[in-house]
């Protein structure tokens, strides 16, 4: 059976951090192409977790925060 990855996009917006009522926004969600089963992305979960995430970032406007680097201790 395809993964179909999902994006959901505006809800930061509709319920900010330590929000507890949501206020009215746009909310848009993206159905993006299936992952098929014959893929290479299916050969372990963590690479197929991984292919999702990748494609769900690809339509989002936000950035990576795996990509982020730690700050350092001086």
């Amino acid at each position: 059976m395809p993964v179909v990855p999902i994006a959901i996009s505006g809800s930061r917006y509709m319920l900010p951090a330590n929000h507890f009522m949501p206020k009215r926004g746009p909310l848009t969600i993206d159905i993006l192409p299936p992952i098929a089963p014959g893929d290479a992305e299916f050969a372990s979960s963590r690479a197929l977790a991984e292919a999702a995430r990748l494609r769900i970032l690809g339509v989002l406007d936000e950035p990576d925060l795996l990509d982020e680097k730690p700050a350092r201790n001086a």
